[in-house]
């Protein structure tokens, strides 16, 4: 029997949602129920599992040694340092448990969470590298989260790739760049967004094969430019110079944001796109409500992923195939209600998982099969006791602290997550304050006291670059927003060596906010992940379609045929 599309009330935000007849179909495919979350919901529920940059200093539980983890001192399980954990020094399924069906299976699972013994951080294969977290294959690089095969980096995110590079978001294949975002193959350029190949140019936007270009938008094969305006390579010269300047700087990041507003854009950043929706995909097809997706078919609500297949629900995700609600997976084949699993097949409702086979309910495993809530059971007892469980799932609900339900078919909840709300993800993109977190039965611990003696104000630091002398590595430096926005700032910073002889490299003014607050400045600029539908906004075009940019922005918006008409 074919469904029809259906709308349905979210039980978290009490919205109404849609589902649609293909959808349907999927769960059937997958044996699961519909969602009773809305995708947002569902999105904000999974991204609750992942802590990428809120980190602690604590002790291994194990070797007693000092580490950096994304679990604190206080957490109530035992953590180990990496090297600990992947050793042969304790075996996870010592921790199994008998299912007792007098319990709810998330209450269950929860309280073997509480025992079993967690990874410092998710990271691998990296060598010289402090506070890196869900990376891999790094060299010398410092606070990197999402990041592979990086060199010479620090405070990079989803960076891979590239070489002598710092506070970048989505930056792929370059070197030498500095304030990037969502840009590729480029090389000693900063404050650029969604570039290729730019060469030496600097506070650009969607601009390709360009060099020696400041403040452009929309240019194509183009070389000395100021603000969309030919100038000679003597100007460039001079006006490259002063961008040494902060104040030259932040007057030229004005004047770009007023030239932006009389620029049209695109309506979505997409590349050999065939029948997708969404903002920032590479190669897909079939791929609707997608954010951050390449070389991908056949998926529905995913966001920072590639090479993907038949997949709806899921986030941070490479090389795998058959996802459902799911997030961090790397080469997967059917994995469910599940997070942070790599190189296995079957797994569902199970977290921190490597390469293992049917498990259900398990929590840190390693070349494990067969296993309900780390217990290990036969072939043919596996699979009735797991029928058991989803159908005492549904019988016996876990019913969280303001009564939302969940049955087979549902992520495991937010009130269950190791981290406080604010230490994850999920504040990033949908931000809560302590009252709201409570209010809504979720963790939440107060922030670090911080008691820095500030040395240097903001505005004691010199204009320009070529000004700023070694004294400066000495200071503990004010960040200028001073604790006061929803940025989790940390108030003050420090210079490092390497930091300022990068910036005398590049000849780029030292920085005016902490890492933290550049980050989160970086990912404000990104467009939110949601559509609306729209018309093109040239004049006698009737052609719509579905964009990130909502109708109150003031930006120009045009369809991909009248934004190529403008830029070529």
């Amino acid at each position: 029997m074919e469904h029809k599309s259906e709308t349905k009330n979210c039980q978290n935000c009490k919205k109404d949602f849609t589902i649609e007849s293909e959808d349907f179909l999927f769960y059937k495919k997958i044996k699961v129920p519909s969602p009773t979350f809305c995708p947002e919901c569902r999105f904000q529920r999974r991204m609750a599992y992942r802590n990428e940059r809120y980190l602690h200093k604590r002790i291994c539980d194990l070797c007693k040694e000092n580490i950096i983890s994304v679990h604190s001192a206080e957490s109530p399980f035992p953590v180990y340092c990496n090297k600990c954990w992947w050793s042969d020094k304790w075996d996870s399924s010592s921790f199994g448990k008998e299912y007792d069906s007098s319990k709810t299976f998330f209450a269950q699972w929860h309280e073997l969470m509480l025992t079993v013994p967690r990874p410092e951080l998710i990271a691998e294969s990296n060598v010289n590298c402090n506070y890196v977290n869900y990376s891999g294959g790094l060299k010398n690089c410092y606070f990197a989260v999402g990041c592979d095969k990086d060199e010479d980096c620090s405070y990079i995110y989803r960076t891979f790739n590239s070489k002598n590079s710092q506070d970048c978001f989505g930056l792929q294949e370059s070197n030498l760049c500095y304030e990037n975002i969502q840009s590729s193959k480029s090389f000693k350029s900063n404050f650029i967004e969604n570039c290729e190949n730019a060469l030496e140019s600097n506070v650009a936007i969607d601009c390709k094969n360009i060099s020696n270009c400041i403040g452009c938008v929309n240019l194509r094969n183009a070389k000395n430019f100021y603000l969309n305006k030919p100038i000679s390579g003597e100007e460039y010269k001079i006006k490259r110079e002063e961008l040494g300047s902060y104040r030259v700087l932040e007057k030229l990041k004005k004047d770009f944001k007023d030239l932006l507003l009389k620029t049209p854009r695109r309506f979505a950043k997409t590349i050999m796109s065939i029948n997708s929706d969404g903002d920032e995909l590479v190669e897909i097809k079939n791929c609707h409500n997608c954010f951050f997706v390449r070389r991908s078919e056949n998926l529905k609500y995913a966001a920072f992923c590639s090479n993907i297949k038949d997949s709806y629900d899921y986030s941070h995700a490479d090389n795998s195939e058959l996802l459902y609600e799911s997030a961090n997976i790397e080469k997967n084949y059917n994995k469910l209600f599940s997070t942070t699993c790599w190189f296995s097949r079957d797994i569902t409702y199970s977290d921190i998982c490597m390469s293992s086979q049917e498990l259900f309910g398990c929590i840190c495993m390693r070349s494990k099969n067969y296993c309900i809530l780390n217990k290990q059971y036969g072939k043919e007892e596996y699979f009735e006791m797991v029928e058991k469980i989803k159908k005492h799932m549904n019988d016996m609900p876990y019913v969280d602290h303001i009564g939302r339900s969940y049955v087979y078919g549902e992520f495991f909840p937010i009130e269950l997550s190791p981290f406080a709300y604010h230490e994850t993800f999920a504040q990033e993109y949908i931000s809560l304050d302590k009252e709201e977190i409570i209010k809504q039965g979720y963790r939440c611990v107060d922030e670090r006291e911080r008691n820095y003696v500030i040395t240097r104000k903001t505005e004691e630091i010199p204009d320009h670059i070529k000004d700023v002398d070694d004294s400066i590595l000495e200071d503990i430096i004010a960040c200028a927003h001073a604790g006061e926005c929803k940025q989790r700032c940390t108030t003050a910073f420090k210079i490092t060596s390497q930091e300022l002889s990068f910036y005398r490299q590049i000849n780029m003014p030292i920085p005016r906010l902490c890492p933290n607050c550049r980050h989160y400045e970086r990912s404000s600029q990104l467009n939110p992940m949601k559509l609306w539908h729209r018309s093109c906004m040239k004049e006698g075009c009737t052609n719509t379609f579905e964009t990130s940019y909502s109708p109150e922005r003031p930006e120009i918006v045009y369809c991909e045929k009248c934004y190529q008409q403008e830029v070529y």
